[in-house]
């Protein structure tokens, strides 16, 4: 397995409630192509607010695998996408890309993404 691309996304959203969504993408993957596509959040830093009635809502952080690109026979490409959030990590035969989801609400994130060709 090596290393064919890599990037860093960072995200901040402010206040709690308010959504702030990034995408990265690696492409251009050779035909034919396996990968191993990890996400990690490297960094968070949470908002706490505080209703009217004293209830704490604290801020959300996330990273995960949002779709990918895998080629078809006839050399066309098709689109998948997760059907999890949680997916940080996952094994795409015949891949053409990989695009990964920064999330945040009230909060501030950094994430670290990784895509390894298995062959």
């Amino acid at each position: 397995m090596r290393l064919f691309g890599y990037g860093y996304l960072w995200a901040w959203s402010s206040p709690v409630g308010n959504l702030n969504r990034v995408f990265l993408t690696i492409d251009r993957i050779p035909p034919r192509s396996n990968v191993y596509a990890t996400c990690a959040l490297t960094s968070v830093s949470l908002a706490i607010a505080i209703d009217s009635d004293r209830q704490e809502t604290l801020g959300q952080v996330g990273v995960a695998i949002k779709r990918w690109g895998v080629y078809n026979d006839d050399g066309s490409i098709r689109t998948e996408e997760r059907t999890v959030w949680e997916e940080n990590a996952r094994y795409i035969e015949d891949c053409a890309s990989v695009t990964f989801e920064l999330m945040t609400s009230g909060g501030v994130g950094y994430a670290t993404v990784s895509v390894y060709l298995d062959n």
